[in-house]
């Protein structure tokens, strides 16, 4: 019996092919919960070899501002601070009105995401390879970010009532950082 095919679940848009590399990228959306996803594909084809890769194509990153200091950048993936335009100017914006209220204390804003999105591995080495699970698996389309929290209950009250004013979700991980979510 021929099994029915499945829909098409989005659609694929050759954007480019370079000139005597055999490369060529691809862009492919779908929607997801109301939400367009669109990520870029690629190929190349080099001297014998063939490459690949698939990644978000809208993030935007981090960079220094007022307010916070960005950390934990690791050598597997030494950029780490990539997310949703929307996300990342809510972060930045609520550090700036964080730092006009209380100027002698930094943010620490850590692990949005990897350039292109996608799982961060760099938390457990195992047998067959790296564990990429949580906690990082929520970081891979640029949406979640893990911070430092404040010294004071004064602060940390503070600050999650401006998150809330952006649309954005505090988890208390643990007594060191929060994970913040949209």
């Amino acid at each position: 019996m021929a099994r029915a095919p499945h829909p098409p679940c989005g659609h694929l848009l050759p954007v480019g092919r370079g000139e005597g590399t055999a490369n060529a990228r691809g862009q492919y959306s779908s929607v997801v919960q109301s939400v367009v996803h669109c990520v870029t594909l690629w190929v190349a084809c080099r001297d014998g070899s063939v490459s690949f890769g698939v990644g978000l194509d809208n993030l935007q990153e981090l960079g220094v501002g007022t307010g916070y200091v960005l950390t934990g950048d690791k050598t597997p993936h030494p950029s780490n601070h990539w997310g949703e335009p929307n996300f990342v100017a809510a972060v930045v914006s609520d550090a700036e009105s964080f730092n006009g209220q209380y100027p002698a204390t930094i943010l620490s804003y850590n692990d949005i995401s990897q350039q292109y999105g996608g799982v961060f591995d760099v938390q457990t080495r195992t047998q067959t390879g790296y564990d990429w699970t949580p906690p990082h698996k929520g970081h891979r389309r640029g949406t979640n970010m893990d911070i430092g929290i404040p010294p004071t209950v004064e602060q940390r009250n503070t600050l999650e009532r401006l998150y809330s004013l952006q649309n954005v979700t505090v988890f208390r991980e643990d007594a060191a950082h929060w994970h913040i979510y949209r």
